[in-house]
């Protein structure tokens, strides 16, 4: 697939959302020209690869993020773009471009210090290998909300990325991002969860925005008793 389809690919999706993007200066643009999106695809020789989305934003930041895809020569692509819009697409419609839909984003109110933040929170995708039927810590949730509520976080939209991987050869892998950076606290955080020992290859990933407002209220919200059940299910090869 040529940088061209991609670009079409990515319009396609996003028209199908309502949002109608054009192509200037690299970038897929908004009527003003923000929010800007374009797209790489980086396929490896053993049939994967890699998809970099990136977001570019009127303030000047750029969320960055990027999606495995499986599967042989454009299958790989497409199962990224699947992956793509299974998590972060629906989080970046409902904050950027207007468009939530209530199925797919949960919009929350989070308590930090006498701040209340309005968090966007997309759906947790699985994607396995051989063990359908896998369990995750109820609590994933609940400590990516406390660690977040814990940083002193400019006014303006932030992001964050929580990701979980059992390779499934004993190794597992954690990460997570804020605002494009390592996030300690949240690495931490789910690093102290108890993670059931997979047969097979299997991964965990999920994405907010945070709206965090120039004047600081004192409403009260509590922690949200969101577990991992809610999931949106993919099946990796």
């Amino acid at each position: 697939m040529t940088p061209e389809d991609l670009d079409t690919g990515l319009q396609n999706l996003l028209k199908a959302h309502g949002v109608e993007l054009t192509l200037r200066d690299g970038w897929l643009r908004s009527g003003d020209g923000y929010p800007a999106l374009r797209a790489a695809w980086y396929p490896h020789p053993n049939d994967t690869g890699r998809l970099d989305i990136q977001v570019a934003l009127q303030d000047g930041r750029v969320i960055e993020e990027c999606f495995a895809g499986v599967g042989e020569g454009s299958e790989g692509l497409h199962d990224a773009l699947r992956n793509f819009s299974m998590s972060s697409l629906h989080v970046l419609l409902a904050v950027l471009w207007d468009r939530l839909d209530g199925e797919q984003v949960d919009v929350e109110e989070w308590q930090s210090g006498s701040a209340t933040w309005k968090a966007y929170i997309g759906a947790f995708v699985h994607r396995v290998s051989s063990d359908p039927d896998v369990e995750y810590p109820n609590n994933a949730f609940e400590v990516v909300q406390h660690a977040a509520e814990k940083e002193a976080l400019a006014p303006g939209l932030h992001w964050i990325r929580t990701f979980f991987c059992d390779v499934g050869n004993g190794e597992t892998v954690i990460e997570a991002l804020l605002d494009n950076d390592t996030w300690a606290a949240g690495a931490e955080a789910y690093a102290r969860l108890e993670w059931q020992k997979g047969k097979g290859f299997y991964s965990l990933r999920n994405f907010l925005m945070l709206e965090v407002p120039q004047q600081t209220t004192t409403k009260g919200t509590g922690v949200w008793s969101r577990t991992v059940n809610w999931l949106v299910r993919g099946k990796a090869s």
